[in-house]
């Protein structure tokens, strides 16, 4: 059997954030918006693209882009993506979402 759980196709939204279905690394960085010209995935950033990326991340954040979605769009990782907004001393809006 192959594919990933659950076996199923992913639903309109393209960075599917509604379903457990997960995207490969390959995946996300072809949905990557390659006009804003993101460093390659799995590099070692230098701290001058190291600024620049937060302060993208940081801008994007501001204007309601949600840290799982910047993750995403530039092929880095959940925690990398909150790791740059945290250095940056970002206040993070609560978590979303209905309550149970």
């Amino acid at each position: 059997m192959t594919g990933r759980w659950p076996l199923r196709e992913p639903d309109t939204d393209p960075l599917n954030t509604s379903t457990h279905y997960t995207k490969t690394h390959a995946e996300e960085h072809e949905m990557a918006d390659h006009t804003t010209n993101w460093p390659p995935p799995r590099k070692r950033l230098t701290p001058q693209e190291q600024a620049r990326v937060t302060a993208k991340y940081k801008t994007m954040y501001a204007d309601g882009t949600s840290i799982r979605r910047i993750a995403a769009m530039s092929g880095r990782s959940y925690g990398f993506v909150h790791r740059c907004l945290a250095d940056a001393d970002v206040m993070f809006r609560s978590r979303g979402g209905k309550a149970r």
